[in-house]
Order: C-alpha cells, then structure tokens, then sequence
C-alpha cells in the first residue's frame, strides 16, 4: 500500500505523509501530518501563538461604571441583563436573588438615591429596593433631616 486517504481532509496521500500508530490495522495513523499538525497533534509542540492582551468582561446590568464606582466591579449583578432590572412592575426573581446576595448591595443603594432622587420611582430596581420602597426611604430621610433640623434650630434658640 503506498497510498492512504486523509480522514481529516479527505485527499489521497502517500504513505509516507502519514505518522505510525502501531495500533491501527494499516500501522498508520487515519489523518495526515499536515492535518494533524493543524490541529495542533502528532508531529510536537506548534508555535505559540501571541497571546492578546485578556479583555475586561464588560459589565452588565444597572450599574453604570465610572472610575470613581470600582466597588461595582464587586456587584452581583454586573454579568446580568439589564432587563431584569428595569420596569416598575414586579420584580423578576433573578433580580431580587442578585441583590440579596451582592456585597455592594447598600452602596448601590446609597448610589442610586443620591444620583438620581428625582427620579427614583421611575428607575426600576436596585439595591435591593423597587422605585416604591426608594421614595418611601426618601421620604423618611427627608422627615428625620427636617426634625434634626427642628431640633437643632430649638436647642440653638
């Protein structure tokens, strides 16, 4: 036999384009040298190729990263459709379990209220909270400002 055809590209090759395999029937190996040396088997190491500089991933859900956020690269929900938390409806399920278990929960929390107070009931769920639950914490804050304002004013007085 002084010819054999390539599993891999399909042609009719020499015998001698081929490398032994001691336990096929024929004593060769089913592809062919150019073949098994693209990929990357059979006749040593290939070239290295030149590695690429390693992307970062890019960050999903309602988080917006600025250099002065890094604590959101901590966020539980940087890999996620921002999908999930946006509407003011119910709150998708994935959505609530990220918060929950995110470490940054209360900085985005703290985040989303100082950047965007005027429309926290519009801006669907983060923190933890939904835009119900972040006007009623705003009204809250707002109501024990003004008493320690009251109260600073009587002492004063």
């Amino acid at each position: 036999m002084t010819t054999k055809t390539c599993t891999k590209c399909g042609k009719t090759k020499p015998t001698s384009d081929f490398n032994r395999n001691a336990y096929q029937r024929d004593g060769l190996r089913s592809s062919c040298r150019l073949c098994q040396r693209t990929d990357g088997i059979g006749m040593g190491p290939m070239k290295p190729k030149p590695k690429a500089a390693p992307k970062q991933p890019k960050p999903r859900g309602p988080l917006r990263i600025t250099d002065t956020q890094e604590w959101a690269m901590h966020a539980a929900c940087r890999f996620m459709k921002p999908a999930l938390f946006e509407g003011t409806g119910s709150v998708h399920p994935d959505a609530a379990a990220a918060c929950d278990r995110c470490p940054v929960r209360l900085i985005c929390l703290e985040e989303e209220l100082q950047l965007n107070p005027a429309i926290a009931s519009q801006s669907g769920y983060r923190g933890g909270m939904g835009p119900a639950e972040r006007v009623a914490l705003l009204k809250e804050r707002k109501a024990a400002a003004d008493a320690a304002k009251k109260a600073a004013e009587s002492v004063s007085a």
